[in-house]
């Protein structure tokens, strides 16, 4: 049985995974690189089935982890807490840019 800390953690871990195929794509679209070569395969086959892919099996690996080794979830939130971040960084450049202001 889960624990409340537990189902919290695994639910912000997919929250946070989803702002990452989210913002993924949207800084692709704006002359971003996908730096996984998997990934960048995945989404050249088509953006849905990145999602899809990114969904499943990091849903699965959460699930896994959350029933089997929670005490890991905390590392995985604070990972993609810092990927998140370094995500909300490149999506405001792309708006500065968007609005004329240079980037350095």
């Amino acid at each position: 049985m889960m624990t409340k800390k537990t189902k919290a953690l695994a639910i912000l871990a997919m929250m946070l995974n989803l702002f990452d195929a989210w913002s993924t794509l949207y800084i692709l679209d704006h002359g971003g690189t996908e730096v996984n070569p998997v990934m960048a395969y995945v989404i050249n086959v088509s953006p849905w089935f990145f999602i899809s892919i990114k969904v499943i099996l990091f849903g699965l690996a959460i699930y896994l982890l959350a029933t089997r080794a929670a005490h890991h979830l905390r590392w995985i939130v604070l990972l993609y807490g810092a990927l998140a971040l370094w995500h909300i960084y490149l999506l405001r450049q792309i708006y500065l840019y968007s609005i004329g202001i240079p980037i350095l």
